[in-house]
């Protein structure tokens, strides 16, 4: 612990002597965080119980960030520790991530309110469950039971493809409802993952039924509506694509491409491996690559403004794995 708090201090009082622009700059940046990592790794474990794996990543790439912010915002004048200050950026943005997962999970039961129909009546996740008796009696029956299953199902179809998958699979095919594990191997999702999306899909079905034009929680919360209304979001992805090839850097270059563009959806740890350096390094060349990926589009498109998150989520959605 003392060797790395001496490391620590040497490296900042170096750290100081440079531009942030600067090369040097960024390789004892790159350092501090590498040589910090096993305190993101010991903060990062006290949250993992009862997680996925893909939930497991998810706090370590948050722990990791709030390492991060903490390299780049430590004052070395202040005459404290950089492990203290570190740690509290850490459980921080930890326990915003965690507040934003609770926020986004709710109870679902079949009784749970999903939508109203056109007379105000409400319509439950019961209504759109399916028997084969239930099929059957679709196709010689025009009783209420099938508008309110029609009803629903315009509601289900609005919803971002994941949500809308998970609905569909879940109440439409004749699962029973009661396995949720089955559900989630049938779907290659973890358990906790199809809960989760199971939540946010009610909850978005419900704000649909109320507003059309509602913001809704999950994959494309932070996604520009007029991108995924006017099917837009590919045009502008090529754009960004292009602008990653000819005007960033090229380690930010090559990991953008990695994570975003491969066929097949990539973690931090992936890139890492297939591009031969460490997830920290990846890490970083991720983040300051969406920084200068958004300056660079501001650049070329003048009068539409992306923020990093929207910039993020246009890279990160592919609804067409979940069609």
């Amino acid at each position: 612990m003392e060797k790395t708090y001496l490391k620590n201090q040497e490296l900042f009082k170096e750290l100081n002597k440079y531009d942030k622009d600067s090369s040097e700059y960024k390789r004892l940046e790159q350092e501090i965080v590498k040589n910090n990592m096993p305190l993101v790794a010991n903060i990062a474990k006290k949250y993992f119980n009862n997680c996925s794996y893909d939930e497991g990543q998810d706090i370590f790439s948050v722990a990791s960030l709030g390492l991060l912010k903490a390299v780049r915002s430590y004052n070395i004048s202040k005459n404290f520790l950089f492990a203290t200050y570190a740690t509290r950026c850490i459980e921080n943005e930890i326990l915003m991530y965690c507040r934003k997962l609770k926020k986004n999970s709710l109870v679902v039961s079949l009784s749970t309110v999903l939508a109203y129909d056109r007379d105000g009546n409400e319509l439950q996740i019961e209504d759109i469950l399916q028997s084969e008796e239930d099929i059957e009696e679709d196709v010689i029956s025009k009783d209420e039971n099938l508008q309110k299953r029609r009803d629903l199902k315009e509601i289900i179809d609005k919803l971002p493809p994941k949500q809308k998958l998970v609905l569909k699979k879940k109440y439409l095919s004749g699962f029973d409802v009661t396995k949720q594990k089955a559900i989630a191997k049938f779907l290659g999702f973890s358990q906790s993952y199809v809960s989760r999306i199971e939540a946010q899909a009610i909850h978005n079905s419900q704000l649909l039924a109320k507003n059309p034009d509602a913001k809704l929680i999950g994959e494309t919360e932070n996604l520009p509506k007029e991108l995924v209304q006017e099917g837009k979001y590919k045009e502008v992805k090529a754009q960004l694509k292009n602008i990653i090839k000819t005007k960033l850097p090229e380690k930010n270059a090559l990991v953008l491409l990695e994570l975003y563009y491969s066929s097949d959806r990539v973690s931090q740890r992936k890139a890492a491996k297939t591009l031969g350096i460490s997830s920290t390094t990846v890490s970083v060349a991720n983040l300051d690559g969406l920084k200068l990926l958004q300056t660079e589009y501001k650049k070329s498109h003048p009068a539409i403004i992306y923020s990093v998150e929207e910039i993020k989520s246009i890279l990160s959605y592919r609804p067409e794995e979940w069609e």
